[in-house]
């Protein structure tokens, strides 16, 4: 009799007699082959059938589209996320229309075995029975693999980078396991010395700023940090002393250094004397503005060392990255941000990079880069997989908060976890940024013009400076304090031309006051940002982002055309 062959299992029955192939009398050999398709990612991406027929489709499109889809955990993918990812720069329906292009030509490729690809309205798949990926790894991953898309070289970019950190030398330092390598932070790590032995104000001082910067830099980063030096340094490791003195008055001062272990260098020293006289007070807005840029200048230094063993693409460097990006205001930035921290969710899920994708979607909105539809899905799934892995971090609460005020449009929710961002971190310049932001569109110009200016000054001299100056700027317009306002607002476009909200809130203003050609100008800057922008838009679009200046009446006398 023939033999009996399951295709899922790759085992074949062969019977010894002509008895039923189910009983046991047979003899159960695996085949050793029974895939329809294989494809090879590393070095030169190819396809071909058991007969060694080529079926590489031959747009690099193509293979593109079969490279994602073949590095799914279940071969499937969503038809909105490959789109993304190769026609990031055509409008919706044009890369619709390439992707379906794009189908036509694998199953052109495949021939007989076009229905191994199964293209559904939401996903696209591959048969995984019908399709093995070669487990040969030798060459570069992808090599040679050319796709004019900025999001597909990202992710490819990343990729790479990812295998990279994965290949362990052998007899390396058994700390440094494939897994270790993506859990833990190879970067060095942080020492923290206080000066004052003795009991008493000033030890508690440097005690309490300590406390509140070990705070901060771990909601950003995954640091290894020590406050008694250990019995081996691990190379890298930065210090930081501490030391709290007593001036003539009787207040407290505070004199931080950073300096590398290794080398003894000096990176970083700065002081500052607190107002307080007698007792520590570490919760005064100038100790801590001095402890947010300790933690920027050790972000700053952890992140600028490479990483070992392995590429210097690890999930920090990823995050980091994007947040510049973010901040920058760019259009094409703000859709690689997106990139970047998907990839460095994927290689460490953390609850702020979930957070950090809410706080973009709600500035892609803002930016005019997505329509709000295309958002709210995304933004809801990131605040709510951010609050569910890291609910006391004051950067996922100030980001929730934010998308829960500018997408969710629930400004109870908003102003709830904006209390909860303050509380967990006061010394987050992001918490105090969406107090303000909350009390504003709840009515209360005084504690959001109070929140503002702490953010402010928490955020002076750091990337968040402009964004905290627009902030104050519209807590002073609502308090009625028209030319500081102004100033701020300006001061905020001057550090990020190409930041949006600024330039409209100074149109409307300037349009309002009659001052016709400093409107003019505003216009003229925003129209090379937003081509469709006008001043009917502006002051009668329901849909344009500029609902504070709506509902405080600041669009009520725009005229200009």
């Amino acid at each position: 009799m023939m033999p009996v062959v399951s295709s899922h299992t790759g085992w074949v029955w062969r019977c010894q007699t002509d008895c039923d192939p189910f009983l046991t009398c047979g003899t159960l050999d695996k085949l050793t082959d029974t895939h329809s398709l294989h494809a090879q990612l590393h070095g030169r991406f190819r396809v071909w059938d058991d007969a060694e027929q080529v079926r590489t489709p031959k747009s690099a499109k193509g293979q593109a589209l079969l490279a994602l889809l073949l590095t799914s955990e279940r071969y499937e993918r969503g038809r909105g996320w490959l789109q993304d990812k190769l026609w990031s720069d055509r409008a919706p329906p044009q890369g619709a229309a390439s992707l379906r292009q794009a189908l036509t030509d694998i199953r052109r490729a495949f021939g007989d075995q076009a229905d191994i690809l199964q293209a559904g309205r939401k996903a696209i798949a591959l048969d995984p029975a019908r399709i093995r990926v070669a487990q040969d790894k030798d060459g570069e991953f992808l090599e040679g693999l050319d796709v004019r898309d900025p999001e597909f070289n990202l992710w490819l970019a990343g990729q790479r980078a990812a295998q990279q950190i994965a290949q362990v030398p052998q007899g390396s330092d058994p700390l440094f396991t494939p897994q270790s390598v993506r859990r833990l932070p190879i970067r060095g790590a942080v020492l923290f010395l206080t000066e004052t032995q003795a009991p008493g104000a000033l030890q508690i001082t440097e005690t309490l700023f300590v406390d509140g910067v070990i705070r901060t830099l771990s909601e950003e980063l995954e640091v290894e940090i020590f406050r008694k030096p250990p019995v081996v340094a691990r190379p890298g490791t930065l210090l930081v002393s501490v030391q709290a003195f007593q001036v003539a008055d009787r207040s407290i001062g505070l004199r931080v250094s950073l300096e590398e272990v290794d080398t003894g260098v000096i990176l970083w020293a700065e002081s500052n004397i607190s107002p307080a006289q007698g007792a520590p007070n570490t919760g005064e807005i100038a100790m801590l503005a001095l402890g947010n840029r300790l933690a920027a200048r050790l972000r700053n230094a952890l992140l600028g060392r490479p990483l070992a063993p392995g590429g210097d693409a690890d999930a920090n460097t990823l995050a980091s990255l994007a947040i510049h990006k973010m901040f920058t205001m760019r259009k094409e930035d703000l859709i690689e941000a997106e990139t970047l921290l998907l990839q460095a969710h994927e290689i460490q899920p953390r609850g702020v990079f979930q957070s950090w994708l809410a706080q973009l979607y709600s500035i892609q909105f803002v930016e005019r880069v997505h329509a709000m539809d295309d958002l709210r899905e995304k933004s809801e799934a990131s605040c709510a997989r951010a609050l569910e892995m890291d609910p006391q971090n004051s950067n996922v609460l100030a980001s929730v908060a934010d998308a829960s005020l500018v997408i969710g449009r629930n400004f109870a929710r908003s102003a709830q976890l904006a209390k909860m961002s303050v509380a967990a971190n006061p010394s987050n310049p992001r918490a105090w940024w969406t107090q303000a932001s909350a009390d504003l569109y709840c009515g209360s110009a005084e504690a959001a013009h109070r929140a503002a200016i702490n953010a402010q000054q928490l955020a002076n001299g750091t990337r968040l400076q402009f964004w905290t100056d627009i902030q104050r700027g519209l807590a002073a317009i609502v308090r009625g304090r028209t030319v500081e306002g102004l100033r701020m607002l300006e001061a905020s476009s001057a550090l990020a031309p190409d930041f949006h909200p600024p330039l409209r809130y100074l149109t409307a203003l300037y349009a309002a006051a009659g001052m016709e050609d400093e409107a003019q100008e505003c216009a003229r800057r925003l129209r090379v940002l937003e081509p469709d922008f006008t001043f009917d838009r502006l002051a009668n679009d329901p849909d344009y982002p500029v609902s504070l200046m709506r509902q405080h009446g600041m669009l009520d006398a725009v005229q200009l055309r």
